[in-house]
Protein backbone atom coordinates (compact mmCIF):
# COMPACT_ATOMS: atom_id res chain seq x y z
CA UNK A 1 0.00 0.00 0.00
CA UNK A 2 1.41 3.55 -0.46
CA UNK A 3 2.78 5.57 2.46
CA UNK A 4 0.69 8.91 3.69
CA UNK A 5 0.97 11.62 5.39
CA UNK A 6 -0.74 12.53 8.61
CA UNK A 7 -3.07 15.18 6.78
CA UNK A 8 -4.06 12.83 4.30
CA UNK A 9 -6.26 10.44 6.95
CA UNK A 10 -6.93 12.61 9.68
CA UNK A 11 -10.55 12.25 11.18
CA UNK A 12 -10.91 14.12 14.16
CA UNK A 13 -13.83 16.62 14.08
CA UNK A 14 -11.68 18.60 15.75
CA UNK A 15 -8.81 18.95 13.44
CA UNK A 16 -11.43 20.63 11.32
CA UNK A 17 -13.32 22.69 13.64
CA UNK A 18 -10.66 24.13 16.43
CA UNK A 19 -7.13 23.87 13.70
CA UNK A 20 -8.36 24.92 9.59
CA UNK A 21 -11.83 26.37 10.01
CA UNK A 22 -10.66 28.89 12.82
CA UNK A 23 -7.45 29.39 10.60
CA UNK A 24 -9.28 30.53 7.65
CA UNK A 25 -11.86 32.29 9.52
CA UNK A 26 -8.87 34.64 11.08
CA UNK A 27 -6.70 34.98 8.05
CA UNK A 28 -5.86 38.04 6.72
CA UNK A 29 -7.83 40.06 8.97
CA UNK A 30 -10.27 38.06 9.92
CA UNK A 31 -11.26 37.99 6.16
CA UNK A 32 -12.73 34.58 6.19
CA UNK A 33 -15.22 35.43 9.19
CA UNK A 34 -16.50 38.67 7.54
CA UNK A 35 -17.19 36.74 4.25
CA UNK A 36 -19.32 33.69 6.73
CA UNK A 37 -21.18 36.64 8.70
CA UNK A 38 -22.23 38.40 5.25
CA UNK A 39 -22.96 34.71 3.98
CA UNK A 40 -25.33 33.50 6.86
CA UNK A 41 -26.74 37.14 7.83
CA UNK A 42 -27.81 37.43 4.11
CA UNK A 43 -26.63 41.09 4.80
CA UNK A 44 -23.64 42.00 2.05
CA UNK A 45 -23.17 45.42 3.52
CA UNK A 46 -22.94 44.29 7.15
CA UNK A 47 -19.47 46.50 8.11
CA UNK A 48 -18.89 46.20 11.66
CA UNK A 49 -16.15 47.44 14.00
CA UNK A 50 -12.91 45.48 13.69
CA UNK A 51 -13.71 43.74 16.80
CA UNK A 52 -13.53 39.63 16.95
CA UNK A 53 -13.98 36.80 18.76
CA UNK A 54 -13.56 33.43 17.97
CA UNK A 55 -13.25 30.48 20.56
CA UNK A 56 -13.72 26.69 20.03
CA UNK A 57 -14.56 23.92 22.12
CA UNK A 58 -16.94 26.56 23.88
CA UNK A 59 -18.14 25.44 27.70
CA UNK A 60 -20.53 28.25 28.14
CA UNK A 61 -21.17 27.40 32.02
CA UNK A 62 -18.09 25.48 33.17
CA UNK A 63 -15.57 28.26 31.35
CA UNK A 64 -17.09 30.93 33.33
CA UNK A 65 -17.55 29.46 36.39
CA UNK A 66 -14.46 29.91 37.64
CA UNK A 67 -14.25 33.59 37.47
CA UNK A 68 -18.13 34.46 37.66
CA UNK A 69 -19.89 33.85 41.27
CA UNK A 70 -23.27 33.34 39.73
CA UNK A 71 -22.31 31.38 36.75
CA UNK A 72 -20.34 28.66 39.27
CA UNK A 73 -23.47 28.09 40.81
CA UNK A 74 -25.46 27.44 37.24
CA UNK A 75 -22.92 25.08 36.45
CA UNK A 76 -23.09 23.68 40.20
CA UNK A 77 -26.89 23.13 39.16
CA UNK A 78 -26.98 22.60 35.72
CA UNK A 79 -23.77 20.48 34.83
CA UNK A 80 -22.19 20.74 31.49
CA UNK A 81 -24.73 21.30 29.36
CA UNK A 82 -23.56 21.32 25.55
CA UNK A 83 -20.30 22.13 23.66
CA UNK A 84 -20.36 24.16 20.72
CA UNK A 85 -17.47 23.38 18.07
CA UNK A 86 -16.86 27.34 17.68
CA UNK A 87 -18.20 30.72 18.93
CA UNK A 88 -17.89 33.36 16.47
CA UNK A 89 -18.38 37.48 17.13
CA UNK A 90 -17.89 40.13 14.74
CA UNK A 91 -18.97 43.64 16.17
CA UNK A 92 -22.34 42.72 18.05
CA UNK A 93 -23.03 39.91 16.32
CA UNK A 94 -22.63 36.27 16.82
CA UNK A 95 -22.59 32.83 15.26
CA UNK A 96 -22.52 29.53 17.10
CA UNK A 97 -21.27 26.58 15.15
CA UNK A 98 -21.80 22.85 15.78
CA UNK A 99 -20.19 21.12 13.02
CA UNK A 100 -19.72 17.72 11.87
CA UNK A 101 -17.06 15.87 9.42
CA UNK A 102 -16.73 11.93 9.50
CA UNK A 103 -20.38 11.64 10.83
CA UNK A 104 -23.85 11.74 9.59
CA UNK A 105 -26.08 12.41 12.82
CA UNK A 106 -29.83 12.02 12.79
CA UNK A 107 -31.52 15.21 12.59
CA UNK A 108 -33.34 14.58 15.68
CA UNK A 109 -29.88 14.59 17.42
CA UNK A 110 -28.73 17.61 15.55
CA UNK A 111 -31.64 19.48 16.67
CA UNK A 112 -30.99 18.23 20.38
CA UNK A 113 -27.88 19.27 20.16
CA UNK A 114 -28.60 23.07 18.75
CA UNK A 115 -31.48 23.21 21.48
CA UNK A 116 -28.93 22.12 24.07
CA UNK A 117 -26.45 24.76 22.96
CA UNK A 118 -28.97 27.74 23.27
CA UNK A 119 -29.78 27.05 26.77
CA UNK A 120 -26.71 27.02 27.87
CA UNK A 121 -25.61 30.26 25.99
CA UNK A 122 -28.96 31.46 27.49
CA UNK A 123 -28.77 30.81 30.88
CA UNK A 124 -25.33 33.12 31.03
CA UNK A 125 -26.32 35.50 28.58
CA UNK A 126 -27.01 38.16 31.34
CA UNK A 127 -23.54 37.91 32.97
CA UNK A 128 -22.29 38.22 29.32
CA UNK A 129 -21.60 41.22 27.17
CA UNK A 130 -23.71 39.69 24.25
CA UNK A 131 -26.83 40.85 22.70
CA UNK A 132 -29.54 37.58 22.76
CA UNK A 133 -31.27 38.54 19.68
CA UNK A 134 -28.34 38.90 17.48
CA UNK A 135 -27.23 35.46 18.07
CA UNK A 136 -27.43 32.73 15.04
CA UNK A 137 -27.01 29.15 15.86
CA UNK A 138 -26.14 26.79 12.71
CA UNK A 139 -25.35 23.06 11.48
CA UNK A 140 -21.80 22.50 9.56
CA UNK A 141 -22.15 19.12 7.55
CA UNK A 142 -20.58 17.54 4.71
CA UNK A 143 -24.13 16.67 4.01
CA UNK A 144 -27.52 17.01 4.90
CA UNK A 145 -29.30 14.54 6.98
CA UNK A 146 -32.39 12.69 6.93
CA UNK A 147 -35.17 13.11 8.74
CA UNK A 148 -37.64 15.38 9.49
CA UNK A 149 -35.74 18.96 9.39
CA UNK A 150 -36.45 21.92 11.29
CA UNK A 151 -36.32 24.86 8.75
CA UNK A 152 -35.30 27.44 11.50
CA UNK A 153 -32.38 25.81 12.02
CA UNK A 154 -29.40 27.09 9.24
CA UNK A 155 -27.59 23.99 8.25
CA UNK A 156 -24.68 24.38 5.76
CA UNK A 157 -22.20 22.01 3.88
CA UNK A 158 -17.92 22.45 4.43
CA UNK A 159 -18.68 22.56 0.44
CA UNK A 160 -20.30 26.15 0.79
CA UNK A 161 -17.49 27.63 3.03
CA UNK A 162 -14.81 26.31 0.51
CA UNK A 163 -16.94 27.83 -2.32
CA UNK A 164 -17.38 31.17 -0.92
CA UNK A 165 -13.56 31.22 0.05
CA UNK A 166 -12.63 30.39 -3.33
CA UNK A 167 -14.85 33.00 -4.97
CA UNK A 168 -13.97 36.03 -2.28
CA UNK A 169 -10.21 35.68 -1.49
CA UNK A 170 -7.73 37.77 -3.73
CA UNK A 171 -6.28 35.68 -6.21
CA UNK A 172 -2.50 35.74 -4.53
CA UNK A 173 -3.70 33.36 -2.03
CA UNK A 174 -1.45 32.45 0.65
CA UNK A 175 0.64 29.68 1.22
CA UNK A 176 -1.43 28.70 4.70
CA UNK A 177 -5.08 29.44 3.27
CA UNK A 178 -4.26 27.14 0.24
CA UNK A 179 -3.03 24.35 2.58
CA UNK A 180 -6.18 24.47 4.74
CA UNK A 181 -8.77 24.42 1.80
CA UNK A 182 -6.87 21.74 -0.04
CA UNK A 183 -7.08 19.60 3.24
CA UNK A 184 -10.63 19.93 3.50
CA UNK A 185 -11.30 19.63 0.12
CA UNK A 186 -9.79 16.15 0.05
CA UNK A 187 -11.59 15.46 3.47
CA UNK A 188 -14.92 16.16 1.52
CA UNK A 189 -13.98 13.46 -0.80
CA UNK A 190 -13.14 10.90 1.37
CA UNK A 191 -16.31 11.52 4.22
CA UNK A 192 -18.65 11.09 0.98
CA UNK A 193 -16.91 8.12 0.32
CA UNK A 194 -17.20 6.72 3.53
CA UNK A 195 -20.87 7.82 3.80
CA UNK A 196 -21.58 5.90 0.26
CA UNK A 197 -20.26 2.81 1.77
CA UNK A 198 -22.39 2.75 4.71
CA UNK A 199 -24.40 0.34 5.06
CA UNK A 200 -28.47 0.47 4.96
CA UNK A 201 -29.18 -0.66 8.24
CA UNK A 202 -32.47 -2.10 8.23
CA UNK A 203 -34.44 -1.26 11.64
CA UNK A 204 -37.72 -0.64 12.63
CA UNK A 205 -39.04 2.54 14.40
CA UNK A 206 -40.64 3.15 17.88
CA UNK A 207 -42.56 6.32 18.29
CA UNK A 208 -41.90 6.55 22.19
CA UNK A 209 -39.47 5.83 25.33
CA UNK A 210 -42.41 4.56 26.52
CA UNK A 211 -43.45 2.06 24.11
CA UNK A 212 -39.68 1.10 23.86
CA UNK A 213 -39.75 0.10 27.37
CA UNK A 214 -42.61 -1.64 27.20
CA UNK A 215 -42.09 -4.13 24.14
CA UNK A 216 -38.29 -4.54 25.40
CA UNK A 217 -39.21 -8.21 25.97
CA UNK A 218 -40.05 -8.50 23.00
CA UNK A 219 -37.19 -6.90 20.92
CA UNK A 220 -34.63 -8.75 22.89
CA UNK A 221 -36.34 -11.91 21.99
CA UNK A 222 -36.03 -11.02 18.39
CA UNK A 223 -32.70 -9.80 19.05
CA UNK A 224 -33.21 -6.32 18.17
CA UNK A 225 -31.09 -4.93 20.95
CA UNK A 226 -29.74 -1.65 19.44
CA UNK A 227 -31.03 2.09 19.29
CA UNK A 228 -29.89 4.62 17.00
CA UNK A 229 -28.28 7.05 18.60
CA UNK A 230 -26.08 9.73 16.51
CA UNK A 231 -22.36 9.54 17.22
CA UNK A 232 -20.91 12.14 19.36
CA UNK A 233 -24.16 12.86 21.35
CA UNK A 234 -23.40 10.60 24.26
CA UNK A 235 -25.75 9.37 26.95
CA UNK A 236 -23.34 10.93 29.87
CA UNK A 237 -25.10 14.69 28.09
CA UNK A 238 -28.73 13.58 27.38
CA UNK A 239 -31.48 14.40 29.50
CA UNK A 240 -35.03 13.47 30.24
CA UNK A 241 -37.09 15.62 28.01
CA UNK A 242 -34.88 14.64 25.14
CA UNK A 243 -35.64 11.38 25.99
CA UNK A 244 -39.31 11.82 26.33
CA UNK A 245 -39.74 14.20 23.42
CA UNK A 246 -37.90 12.24 20.82
CA UNK A 247 -39.80 11.81 17.44
CA UNK A 248 -39.48 7.82 17.23
CA UNK A 249 -36.49 5.62 18.07
CA UNK A 250 -34.77 3.41 15.38
CA UNK A 251 -34.27 0.10 16.34
CA UNK A 252 -31.95 -2.69 14.90
CA UNK A 253 -30.44 -6.32 15.52
CA UNK A 254 -28.29 -5.83 12.95
CA UNK A 255 -26.32 -2.07 13.42
CA UNK A 256 -23.20 -2.97 11.34
CA UNK A 257 -19.88 -1.45 11.90
CA UNK A 258 -21.69 1.55 12.86
CA UNK A 259 -20.88 3.60 15.84
CA UNK A 260 -24.42 5.54 16.00
CA UNK A 261 -26.20 2.20 17.94
CA UNK A 262 -26.44 2.06 21.69
CA UNK A 263 -27.58 -1.30 23.65
CA UNK A 264 -31.17 -1.06 24.30
CA UNK A 265 -30.60 -1.93 28.27
CA UNK A 266 -28.09 0.83 28.28
CA UNK A 267 -30.72 3.56 26.80
CA UNK A 268 -33.35 2.39 29.17
CA UNK A 269 -31.03 2.52 32.26
CA UNK A 270 -30.08 6.06 31.40
CA UNK A 271 -33.78 6.92 31.14
CA UNK A 272 -34.69 5.48 34.49
CA UNK A 273 -31.74 6.95 36.23
CA UNK A 274 -33.10 10.33 34.62
CA UNK A 275 -36.79 10.00 35.98
CA UNK A 276 -36.06 8.61 39.51
CA UNK A 277 -33.37 10.93 39.98
CA UNK A 278 -36.65 14.26 39.51
CA UNK A 279 -38.70 12.08 41.59
CA UNK A 280 -38.93 13.71 45.37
Amino acid sequence: MAKYNFHDVARSERYFTATLLPHLLMANGFEGAKLLFKYILKNDALDEEEDFEIVTELDPLRDASVSNKDVHDLYKEHGRIAVPDIFLRWGKYSIVIEAKFFTLPYWEDLEYQIIEQTRAIELVINKSNYDITKIVYCLLLVENPTGIKNNTILTFTWSEIIELLEKNVPQNITIDIKYSIDIIKQSILRAKKEFEKQPKIKYIKIKTIEELIERTPELISKGKLWIGFSEGLTLDIIDLNYLKNRSHYKVTDDPGNSNNWIRIDELITKYLDLRLKIQP
